[in-house]
């Protein structure tokens, strides 16, 4: 197949490999956040660490910056053919700033941090950010009185750290006729994916066992990408180095697990193998601005694995992704002042605690639990800042604002979520869409 953008993408796809994965970049080295973290506990959860990123080669990125500047410049006098211009300009403008981003991240550059995270992202929406919070409070809510005493002053401090907004969270979630349809239009999707041997019947799944599915889910997608443990106990893809990095000790039941696979492989690499055999290369490793419908889209297919959208709300994945939105929209000063750490750290704290303990009531360590995954999130939305709040990654709205948009693309067409598979693009975005089906004649 001739590929359209043959001149160009060798250089470009170099590039995205020497700069790197923002988000794994703006994170601290552990011994760093250790550090940090054991100032932050000493405080008594006070004061707000410093999370200024230490792994970035500064000399490499103002080089990669040169290169992608000149490789720019050269497809707007040279590049002949509209459709590839389109595509590569604003993609190495996304590219560019990423590089500003990862810089700003590195030296505690806070004003051009904050720039280059907006012109990426954009700030949150709050119309979905007044329907999470209508939807954590009446969750919360919905906790009956008579539970135990600490389960009630729990829910209390959700009540309290979560600001009363009147909003229609049903926006959130699809259909149940909408649920079923684009369920239904996955069945050979997940005989592509999982193959004769089908989906796994055990209910839990460990490491070895899971990471064996894993290895045959690539293979089946013709996929040369490989197996490596996470450094920050995340599920995630590291496109520049062709892997799938994984939780160490894992063990998840059933649909979590097939969710999980069904988002980083069956959608995620999944569109990088197919965007590599596309007429244009560049949709192996994104459209710029794909991450919106794209990260939407990949998050659907973890709700699908569930028989019914209300079995999904009760799930852990569900809260993780509605907070993410909601602490990035406190960073970013949706609810008045940007957050610092300490005070994102306390809400996620409350939340965390009291779903944690409401699942779980009679678990030992509930607190503990609550306070890791509150260093976490908070870290995950901070890194590469002061923690101070002058600035925020604003990446993660993409999961919750790209979902919802998702569904609602799909009330109409329900095997349209399947299109995504083509690339990575934003499926979401109509240009994006019509760039994606015109490459057909090619």
């Amino acid at each position: 197949m001739k590929k359209l953008d043959a001149t160009w993408f060798p250089t470009y796809a170099h590039l995205l490999h020497i700069v790197g994965e923002t988000y794994d970049l703006l994170d601290p080295s552990p011994s760093i956040l250790a550090t940090q973290r054991a100032k932050f506990e000493a405080s008594h959860y006070t004061i707000s660490p410093d999370l200024v990123a230490d792994k970035p080669h500064i000399s490499t990125l103002k080089t990669a910056r040169e290169d992608a500047e000149q490789l720019r410049s050269r497809i707007m006098t040279e590049e002949t053919i509209t459709l590839v211009r389109d595509a590569y300009i604003p993609a190495l403008d996304s590219l560019l700033l990423n590089i500003q981003l990862i810089m700003a991240g590195a030296t505690g550059d806070m004003e051009s941090y904050r720039s280059a995270s907006e012109q990426l992202y954009g700030q949150p929406n709050r119309t979905i950010f007044d329907a999470a919070c209508a939807w954590i409070r009446d969750d919360a809510l919905a906790t009956a009185m008579g539970h135990s005493p600490l389960l009630t002053k729990l829910r209390d401090d959700v009540l309290e750290a979560i600001p009363h907004i009147t909003a229609d969270h049903h926006i959130l979630v699809p259909s149940e006729a909408t649920f079923a349809a684009v369920k239904q239009s996955h069945a050979d999707y997940y005989m592509k994916l999982f193959g004769s041997d089908g989906i796994p019947n055990e209910p839990y799944i460990d490491e070895d066992t899971g990471n064996e599915i894993c290895r045959r889910v690539l293979a089946n997608i013709g996929s040369d990408y490989t197996l490596a443990p996470s450094d920050n106990n995340l599920w995630a893809i590291l496109p520049s180095h062709k892997q799938v990095v994984y939780p160490t000790g894992y063990r998840l039941d059933r649909d979590e697990f097939v969710g999980i696979v069904c988002h980083e492989i069956g959608s995620h690499v999944l569109e990088s193998v197919n965007g590599s055999n596309s007429p244009l290369q560049l949709l192996s490793s994104g459209l710029a601005g794909y991450e919106k419908g794209n990260e939407g889209r990949a998050f659907l297919r973890e709700q699908i694995v569930y028989p019914h959208e209300c079995t999904f709300l009760r799930q852990f994945s569900w809260e993780y992704i509605v907070l993410l939105h909601i602490s990035v929209s406190f960073a970013a000063g949706l609810n008045g002042q940007p957050y610092d750490f300490a005070r994102l750290y306390d809400v996620l704290y409350k939340l965390y605690y009291f779903w944690r303990e409401r699942r779980e009531p009679r678990a030992t360590n509930n607190e503990a639990f609550a306070r890791q995954e509150a260093w976490y999130q908070a870290v995950r939305i901070l890194k590469g800042t002061l923690g101070n709040g002058s600035a925020a990654y604003l990446k993660d709205t993409v999961y919750l604002e790209g979902n919802v948009r998702c569904w609602q693309l799909a009330t109409d067409d329900p095997s349209v979520i399947l299109l995504g598979d083509l690339g990575k693009f934003d499926l979401t975005n109509q240009f994006h869409r019509a760039f994606a089906l015109s490459l057909a004649p090619y």
